[in-house]
Parts: C-alpha cells; structure tokens; sequence
C-alpha cells in the first residue's frame, strides 16, 4: 500500500516535471514568434521611412532644390548620429566590428556628439 502511493506520487512529480517542461518550451516558442514579428515590423517602419526620405529628396533633387535637400539631408544625418550615439554603449561586439570596419572614427564622434538641431529645423520650401 505505501509502494502504491509513494509510486503514484512520483508519478504525479513526473507528470508535473513534463507539463512543466512542455508549458515552458510552447511559452518559449511563443515568446520568440512574438520578438521575430516585433522586430521585423520596427525594421518595416525603418525600410519605410527611409524609402519615403529617399522618394522626397530625388523629388527635390529633380525640382533643382539643392538648398532644402541640403538642409534636409543634414537634419537626416544629424537624427541618425543622434540614434546611434544612444546605442553607442548598448550594442554587441559584432555591431561594433561592423561599424569600425566601415567607419573608423565613427564611434569616436558618437562620444561627443551633439545634437545640432536641439532647437528644432524648418524645412525651407522650394517649388
């Protein structure tokens, strides 16, 4: 009588253990879908703003508007090293390799950043 219950209780530590073991890897796999779909939607909103950036700039470079391109060229330029200077102490040692690889003195920059617009920009307007 006491075999039974102390192997009905194994058996019950057992079966817990698996559904244990179950519920975490189906939550995991979950977790994962979720991450992958949040981060290849942020990358979507970043492809498309870039492709709208883009799409303006050749609308202006086509009008001959050199000047607002200019101005707008620099604020783009002046936002990115804005982003990336918050990233600067935050990313992996393969995203560093990639960046120095490609930009020597790029990080050095990021140190001492300063924003140039801190007071906002105004797009020039150009016909």
């Amino acid at each position: 009588m006491q075999t039974k219950m102390v192997l009905a209780g194994v058996g019950c530590l057992i079966c817990g253990i698996l559904l244990f073991v179950a519920g975490d890897s189906v939550g995991e796999r979950t977790a994962y879908r979720k991450f992958a779909v949040g981060l290849s939607s942020v990358q979507a909103m970043l492809a498309f703003n870039r492709l709208e950036d883009e799409r303006n700039w050749r609308s202006l470079l086509a009008k001959n508007c050199l000047s607002q391109l200019a101005t707008e060229l620099d604020a783009n330029q002046n936002e990115e090293m804005m982003e990336l200077a918050q990233f600067e102490d935050r990313i992996d040692a393969g995203t560093i390799k990639y960046i120095d690889a490609r930009a020597p003195g790029l990080r050095s920059q990021l140190r001492t950043f300063k924003n140039k617009n801190s007071n906002g920009w105004s797009e020039a307007q150009c016909r």
